[in-house]
């Protein structure tokens, strides 16, 4: 969870401002769902949405970083220092073989019944034809590197805020998450809000 900025607070490094819009986005997400209604829902689905934006915050910033050099090293080690990323799951996520990983806790063995790493941590090819996995400490349904294989390359240097257009025309997509259930790719909406109150 981000700090709480007041006075003695030290000023961000620049740039962070660029990000910033997108932060306090991911931050309302995540109150509105620690606020939600838990009735219907099993124990452990409760928390489900806030692994889900979690991860999503933490891989926005990653990104950003390491993949689109689209932020300094100072901003990248401010977002780290304050709590609007995960340095635990960055760091497994730079590791061979746990480029998708979506929690810490599915690769803890101490938390699974038989002493081993989560389902969700299972290739789809080695799982049965047609199974569902859905893993109960955080939902995700498959999160192993080779499910993810790509030989495209993601351009450099792309817009830092979710709706900013590159210079091909084509808006910034947040990227996939293996925790989201109802979609890989996700807009983030306020500035394509801001856009059509502008064509108004």
């Amino acid at each position: 969870m981000p700090k709480i900025r007041h006075l003695r607070t030290k000023k961000p490094p620049e740039g962070f401002e660029d990000i910033e819009p997108t932060l306090a986005e991911f931050a309302q997400k995540m109150k509105d769902a620690e606020n939600e209604p838990h009735e219907g829902k099993r124990r452990v689905e409760s928390l489900w949405p806030i692994f889900r934006l979690h991860h999503q915050r933490s891989r926005y910033v990653y990104d950003l970083y390491y993949k689109r050099e689209a932020i300094t090293q100072e901003v990248y080690e401010y977002c780290l220092k304050n709590g609007y990323a995960d340095a635990n799951l960055i760091a497994k996520w730079k590791k061979p073989g746990f480029e998708r990983l979506c929690c810490l806790r599915c690769i803890q063995p101490k938390d699974t019944n038989f002493g081993t790493t989560c389902i969700c941590r299972v290739p789809k090819s080695k799982l049965e034809e047609g199974r569902v996995v859905e893993c109960v400490l955080c939902g995700c349904r498959g999160c192993s590197s080779t499910d993810f294989t790509s030989t495209k390359k993601e351009p450099r240097n792309r817009p830092r805020n979710a709706g900013d257009e590159d210079d091909t025309g084509n808006p910034y997509v947040i990227p996939e998450d293996p925790l989201d259930h109802s979609s890989h790719s996700r807009h983030v909406e306020h500035r394509q809000r801001g856009k059509e109150s502008d064509d108004e």
